[in-house]
Formats: C-alpha cells, sequence, structure tokens
C-alpha cells in the first residue's frame, strides 16, 4: 500500500484512533552501544571548539557520557507505539561537585510527522563517516516521498540514529502508521515480537 502524504494531515489528533490508555507498545528497542559515541560526532565537536570551549569538549558531555554509558545505557529506548514513536538519549554533564544526567526525551505523533516511509539507511546520512561507517549505531530515515529517502536528498529525509535495530524499528514504525492511517489498531499477528538487538 502507497501510502500519500496527505493521508497524515488527513486524521484526526493521535489520540482520536483509541483511547489514550489503551495505547499499545507495538516494538521495544534500545540504542546501539555505539551511542555512547553520538556527542562525539565532528559537527558537534566542531560546534564546541568553535565556540572556544576545549574544556567542554575535553571534560564535558561527550567525554562524560562516553564514560559513564554503562551507567545511562539503560534508559535509551527507541519505542512504537500504536499512534506515535518515542525515543530517549541520555547524557551526562558535569555539574556543581556532581555529574548530571539528562533524558533527551522526544515524541513524535503520526499526525504530525512528515515521514511516510521509514528504512534503515546504512550509508551516506550525516551519522557516517566516510559516507558508510555507522559513527554511533545504525540510522533509520524517512521522508514525505519515498523516492525522496535516499543520499541524494539528505535534506529532505528525517533521522533517528543510534538505534540498535534500525530495521525493526522501520519496519514497526511503517506498519503502525499504516493501521493509524486505515483507522484501525495492528491485529494481534501483526504485532512485532520484542527485539532482540546484537549491540
Amino acid at each position: 500500500m502507497s501510502i500519500s502524504p496527505g493521508d497524515i494531515s488527513k486524521k484526526g489528533h493521535a489520540t482520536q484512533l483509541v483511547e489514550e490508555n489503551k495505547m499499545r507498545l507495538v516494538w521495544k528497542g534500545k540504542l546501539h552501544e555505539k551511542a555512547k559515541y553520538r556527542l562525539c560526532n565532528p559537527s558537534v565537536l566542531c560546534e564546541i571548539l568553535c565556540n572556544c570551549n576545549v574544556a567542554e569538549c575535553c571534560f564535558g558531555s561527550p567525554c562524560l557520557t562516553y564514560c559513564y554509558w554503562d551507567e545511562i545505557k539503560d534508559r535509551g529506548y527507541a519505542y512504537v507505539f500504536d499512534n506515535r514513536i518515542e525515543l530517549n538519549y541520555p547524557s551526562v554533564d558535569c555539574g556543581c561537585c556532581s555529574r548530571r544526567i539528562h533524558d533527551e526525551t522526544s515524541v513524535h505523533y503520526f499526525d504530525t510527522m512528515r515521514v511516510t516511509n521509514m528504512t534503515r539507511a546504512a550509508q551516506c546520512t550525516p551519522y557516517h563517516c566516510c559516507c558508510c561507517v555507522e559513527c554511533s549505531g545504525q540510522v533509520a530515515a524517512g521522508s514525505k516521498r519515498s523516492f525522496c529517502n535516499c543520499c541524494l536528498c539528505n535534506n529532505c529525509r528525517t533521522f533517528y540514529p543510534n538505534l540498535a535495530d534500525a530495521e525493526g524499528f522501520s519496519e514497526a514504525y511503517n506498519k503502525s502508521l499504516r493501521a493509524y492511517l486505515e483507522g484501525r489498531r495492528l491485529a494481534a499477528g501483526e504485532l512485532m515480537a520484542p527485539s532482540t538487538q546484537k549491540m
């Protein structure tokens, strides 16, 4: 089934599909072990150094997140629900006399998303080094038009990096979005098995 970009906007608010208290978790995934490097990517480090903040680069959030990853990695997740996706990227920085844990949680409801096709992007994204090396885990990518979901149209794509199983995340998203646009819930046989991701 081809999903038209206009289909999403035609639906009402995502919570109108089913009662909020009955929303189901369709797929549950983790962040990749390499996600501890996510704040060490060149764009972040360049921004820090351009602001002449060498101390932040060496002793701030990029370094602390890497050093304390084993303590915070279980806080990270990528969930797909009947009507939304939810992700959390934990990080650590230095507070006054102590370290602070931050949860960078984002929720994206289907009725406001501009992504109609999700796939694993194995190369040529801002999260790949030399076009093909995954710097901080697998990347899922999508776009408003399916033909734009390629490395030639990165400006038209939405990326979800640092995943342990981008293919599972993409498949669950596509199934849930299709069911949502059809005004139904996924049947029991369509529900995704819990992710068995290799780190």
